[in-house]
């Protein structure tokens, strides 16, 4: 015996345990035969715990023996309690499927020996799971274990509740071994949705609720789900938005006397802005929104009016305006920012009121752990129980100025002790003085260490500047003396062969001239 559940994530095909439990079984089947699931959001989903289904919107869960016109019955059923070793299901395995239970209550309270359900069963998400409270289990998923992947991946708040909803469409039946329970009329076909629930079905696939007649004759028309859409998408981000601590609730609203202008050319100042919005009335503040870090404008600004009429008639006049040859766009200022700080101020200022507490000093004083008062907002106004405040700050002040005479007294100077100081104070400045001379000596001698060996490093550099020109300069004289010898080797040869030119002319004239 089957059951499948088609949801918003996927289908699931649901084996069931008829022979051990066949009350637990018959419920749910016959719920299924009456339709009773379709449309039903699933309410809580516990990550890598369970997925908790059978829940109406408005809390009217019934057993199918509620729906009996024959006689009147309770809503609730006992249902049959799986004893250890009964069954080799357990929550053990992935997807088992369980009726949740309550203890029955009677004359004397509570009796949690008798355990009640009625439609809201659960599903495991993850293998090995220990359930904290007692579960009537009924049976098991054979089929779309990937879709209770999905349902556990869904992304939710932190009570467990899913930020988009998750949907049991249709259940459908594929073997009923049970016979009718008595006095309850099943439909021959799905009824069609509400348009509560069409809204929640178009919200789940993240599209717009179709526009029917039925719609627009109960007053629900298409533009009215389109902006239901709206503001349930506009609650879920502001729901974020908080969980992330951007904001201070999830219901603040921005400021309706702010307009948001952007598209700005970089060279347009605030004070241009102020006075083009200026003709429409009274401006609080305007400011364009600059880089951090170089101070260049990011081309949009705010402005506050002073009423809220002068707001909305800047925002019909001024939308495509050309200023410094840009066309502007005007809305309306969706930043929260400013009241998010001041409710962060107001906290802080309250954690120190809170953690400002006074303590006893050993002298007997009493002093406080935030000397400083907190700064209050601009709107703060004093009240009654500020009166210890008030008086702590006196008292500080008042213990000053007591300090500052009593020395005065004792020193003979005034309170900044400018003449003269006491024997401690002169303690303190001799050892500073000390160790400021052992500094200095150190210091002196450090750099008396660095002339010296500035000198030395001069001085080697001087000597080796010395001998390169010395070498230089003999290695020059060298080549001079040798050019010199050479020369003069030159010059012996040439007189000496002239020399001998000439006594060969000679002898042979004289020869000549014996002849």
């Amino acid at each position: 015996m089957s059951v499948l559940l088609e949801t918003t994530q996927g289908d699931l095909v649901i084996d069931l345990l008829w022979e051990s439990c066949p009350k637990s079984c018959t419920n749910f089947i016959k719920l299924c035969k009456l339709k009773y699931f379709n449309y039903t959001p699933i309410p809580i989903i516990r990550k890598n715990k369970l997925a908790y289904l059978g829940d109406k919107p408005d809390g009217n869960n019934s057993s199918i023996w509620g729906f009996s016109k024959d006689k009147p019955a309770s809503k609730f059923f006992t249902p049959e309690l799986q004893k250890p070793g009964s069954t080799d299901i357990t929550f053990k395995e992935k997807g088992t499927v369980a009726f949740t239970t309550v203890p029955s209550k009677g004359r004397d309270g509570f009796n949690h020996e008798e355990l009640l359900a009625d439609s809201q069963f659960c599903i495991s998400l993850t293998e090995n799971y220990e359930p904290d409270t007692e579960l009537a289990i009924f049976g098991t998923v054979v089929e779309g274990l990937d879709t209770l992947d999905k349902i556990n991946e869904v992304v939710t708040d932190f009570s467990g509740k899913p930020l988009l909803p998750v949907l049991v469409l249709h259940s459908h039946i594929l073997d009923d071994p049970f016979d009718d329970v008595d006095g309850v009329s099943y439909p021959d076909e799905s009824p069609p949705p509400s348009p509560g629930q069409i809204e929640l079905i178009a919200e789940a696939f993240n599209q717009e609720p179709a526009d029917t007649g039925d719609n627009e004759e109960n007053g629900n028309g298409s533009a009215s789900g389109v902006k239901t859409k709206a503001d349930r998408d506009a609650t879920a981000q502001a729901l974020t938005l908080e969980i992330i601590g951007d904001l201070p609730f999830a219901e603040v609203k921005p400021e309706e006397n702010v307009l948001f202008v952007c598209k700005l050319n970089p060279v347009t100042q605030a004070e241009d802005l102020e006075l083009i919005f200026s003709r429409f009335g009274k401006i609080l503040s305007c400011e364009v929104i600059r880089d951090p870090e170089t101070g260049d404008s990011l081309q949009y600004a705010f402005i506050e009016f002073d009423r809220q009429e002068d707001c909305e008639r800047a925002y019909l006049k001024m939308e495509g305006v050309l200023i410094d040859d840009r066309r502007i766009h005007v809305d309306f200022s969706q930043s929260v920012s400013k009241l998010a700080g001041a409710w962060r101020n107001k906290s802080n200022a309250k954690r120190q009121s809170v953690h400002g507490t006074r303590f006893q000093s050993s002298s007997g004083r009493s002093h406080h752990r935030s000397p400083s008062p907190p700064r209050q907002p601009a709107s703060y106004k004093k009240r009654d129980d500020d009166k210890w405040s008030d008086r702590r700050h006196e008292s500080s002040s008042r213990r000053d100025n007591d300090r500052y005479s009593s020395s005065s007294r004792r020193s003979g100077s005034d309170k900044y002790g400018r003449d003269h100081r006491s024997t401690a104070s002169s303690d303190r400045d001799r050892y500073r003085h000390s160790h400021r001379d052992k500094d200095e000596r150190s210091y002196r001698d450090r750099d008396s260490r660095s002339s010296r060996y500035d000198r030395d490093e001069r001085s080697s550099r001087y000597d080796r500047d010395e001998r390169s020109s010395r070498d230089e300069r003999s290695s020059r004289d060298d080549r001079s003396s040798r050019d010199d010898r050479s020369s003069r080797d030159r010059d012996r040869g040439h007189r000496s062969r002239q020399r001998d030119g000439d006594e060969g002319r000679r002898s042979h004239r004289e020869s000549s001239s014996r002849r």
